[in-house]
């Protein structure tokens, strides 16, 4: 992406997603950093959460994991983002707690539960010993 020009990005997807996606997508080659310099720069006069983000990454491909990303309420940077692995089905559950005030990226992001892989995963860190 050459601007923060918001009109170049898509309207939501749907499954299966075209196959252009994946040569032409405005971020491909991004870092995180710079998906997050994106976000705080132009999405915070849109209806789209500029301080929690999923990332679709190589990684994504191989693993079915995503990138979660999550403004660091205790700082007072603004680029200061908890990150950590997840499968998409608990990225969507966990920033659907943090962006409606249940929970704190903190707690929310942790990977330290019995049976961790470093990666989040819900229904395996909910499920009792």
């Amino acid at each position: 992406m050459h601007s923060d020009d918001i009109t170049v990005l898509e309207p939501r997807t749907e499954p299966p997603v075209e196959d252009r996606f994946l040569q032409q997508w405005p971020f491909l080659g991004f870092q995180p950093s710079q998906v997050v310099d994106f976000a705080l720069r132009r999405l915070h006069q849109t209806d789209l959460s500029p301080t929690n983000i999923i990332i679709l990454d190589e990684r994504s491909n191989e693993d079915s994991t995503c990138l979660l990303l999550s403004w660091n309420e205790l700082s007072d940077d603004a680029h200061d983002f908890v990150q950590t692995r997840s499968d998409f089905q608990s990225a969507i559950v966990t920033l659907k707690t943090i962006e409606t005030g249940c929970g704190d990226a903190d707690g929310q992001l942790s990977t330290n539960y019995p049976g961790s892989d470093e990666v989040l995963r819900i229904s395996v860190r909910d499920r009792r010993q």
